[in-house]
């Protein structure tokens, strides 16, 4: 286990910092930027904003002086909301998408491994088809168009929950829900195929010659080694969950992250965009490096 995690060590960091120097890069050869707006500046007033950000160095200097700010852990101040740091941008949605995403995987894995072992248990059934055939519609179907589908019958149809916003519990259900569907789908499906074939394995045929229950059989013997392959998914499936909460929160009008991406990329505050994707690239190389942990953890094999 420890060569496993001094290997993942080794790649996490320059993993990292590649990601945040072709992104501060990207950023500044895109067209546009954080002074084109409506109205345009007058060249004084333009070419004093881009001395005082710096944007006005080359590029390497510019790539230096943030990567050494990042390294304090300071974000630098935003081009658009002059009155708050970027720090102070973060600090506000990343509790929130962080909530968001949590709630997501914990909903997604308890439907995902439910329905996974449902569907094992009765192997060729009805059931079986009928299940699986509802987890592959949820896997297809994106998150923007479970989220307003989900709007439309449960809050403006039904009236049951609110549609945006964050001021109670009650405004977290649908976007959770929204965001969780097509991983809980994505689960469902790799807990039925893995236990599948572990239950057709000789050992457990074995257990069941030898009179254990079907209770004992499924949860102390087989079930272990049929979660390898959703162990190997976990990491893409959080990071499928980051990625997708970008547009959840846009859609419920939630105070993530999310938003701040959507309207830093638009409005080209590059210091909040490179922030809130190096917090994004960070946070899906450590789910990676626990999900490798856990696999580690389910097959021995791996540790090597």
């Amino acid at each position: 286990m420890r060569a496993l995690i001094l290997r993942r060590l080794a790649t996490a960091l320059p993993t990292l910092a590649a990601i945040l120097i072709l992104s501060f890069l990207l950023m500044r050869l895109a067209p546009g930027g954080p002074f084109d707006g409506e109205r345009p500046l007058d060249p004084q007033t333009r070419a004093a904003l881009t001395s005082a950000y710096g944007l006005d160095q080359p590029l390497p200097v510019q790539v230096t002086r943030y990567v050494g700010r990042i390294l304090h852990g300071d974000f630098g101040p935003s081009l658009v909301y002059r009155d708050f740091t970027v720090t102070d941008l973060v600090a506000q949605g990343l509790p929130v998408s962080l909530m968001l995403g949590g709630l997501a995987m914990l909903l997604a894995f308890a439907i995902g491994l439910s329905v996974g072992l449902a569907a094992a248990a009765h192997v060729g059934s009805r059931l079986d088809r009928v299940l699986m055939l509802a987890m592959t519609l949820l896997t297809a179907l994106p998150t923007f168009v479970t989220g307003p589908l989900l709007v439309l019958l449960f809050a403006l149809g039904l009236g049951w929950l609110p549609v945006s916003g964050l001021e109670s519990p009650r405004h977290l259900i649908l976007p959770v829900i929204a965001l969780a569907l097509p991983v809980a789908g994505a689960i469902a499906k790799l807990a039925r195929a893995g236990l599948a074939d572990v239950l057709a394995q000789d050992h457990i045929r074995t257990a069941r010659a030898r009179g254990l229950s079907d209770f004992r059989v499924l949860f102390v013997h087989a079930l272990r080694p049929a979660l390898v392959p959703v162990a190997s998914y976990a990491g893409p499936a959080a990071a499928g969950l980051l990625t997708g909460a970008v547009v959840i929160e846009t859609v419920f009008a939630l105070p993530g992250l999310g938003r701040y991406f959507v309207q830093g990329a638009l409005n080209r505050d590059y210091p909040l965009v490179l922030a809130v994707v190096t917090l994004y690239a960070a946070l899906i190389i450590l789910f990676n490096f626990f999900a490798d942990l856990l696999y580690g953890w389910l097959d021995p094999r791996a540790r090597g």
